[in-house]
């Protein structure tokens, strides 16, 4: 009985976040989308934390020389740089659609 109890308040709670997030009574479109942010997540993580064998990085090309030989300075970015950069540039995007 207990149990039950618990499970109920869980379930009361979880409509309210539901139709606070637009999906009142939409369990599954909420279901779906929190299983695409995990995966977008997933991904972010992955690329973040360098764990993909060096496959696959972010870098920022910092100059490049026309001397001979021709070669490109590039600065790569992981961990907590990264979001710093990412939360940054969201910003910027964010003040410029507001101007």
């Amino acid at each position: 009985m207990k149990h039950e109890s618990m499970n109920i308040r869980r379930v009361i709670r979880a409509n309210r976040l539901l139709a606070e997030q637009g999906h009142a009574n939409d369990t599954l479109a909420a279901l779906d989308e929190v299983a695409a942010l995990r995966k977008d997540a997933e991904r972010y993580r992955w690329l973040r934390d360098a764990e993909n064998g060096g496959e696959l990085s972010v870098g920022q090309q910092c100059s490049v020389c026309d001397e001979y030989p021709k070669y490109e300075e590039v600065a790569w970015y992981y961990d907590i740089e990264l979001d710093g950069l990412i939360d940054a540039a969201m910003q910027r995007a964010k003040a410029v659609g507001a101007a």
